[in-house]
């Protein structure tokens, strides 16, 4: 029983730290979003280059989503790998 509780401790403890981590996350590409959105206000950057840079932050954000959550998965799944 004392292993089983560990173990959910360090998945709890897992999962914060990867819910702190997306937070600071999604809070740059917030802000990147909107360095983006005011070059193209202030017309530094045309509306298609804007989509073409906001599409490439959107991917690059998913993807170190993704990344991140098969890194938790691993842990979990393969505690004697991690």
């Amino acid at each position: 029983m004392g292993i089983m509780f560990g173990k959910k401790r360090k998945m709890r403890n897992l999962i914060k730290s990867y819910v702190s981590f997306r937070v600071k996350e999604r809070r740059v590409f917030n802000e990147q979003l909107k360095r983006l959105d005011d070059q193209l206000h202030d017309k530094k950057i045309d509306p298609d280059t804007h989509e073409r840079l906001r599409d490439v932050l959107e991917a690059k954000y998913y993807r170190e989503q993704q990344e991140e959550w098969a890194k938790v998965e691993d842990k979990f799944f393969n505690p004697l790998i991690s």
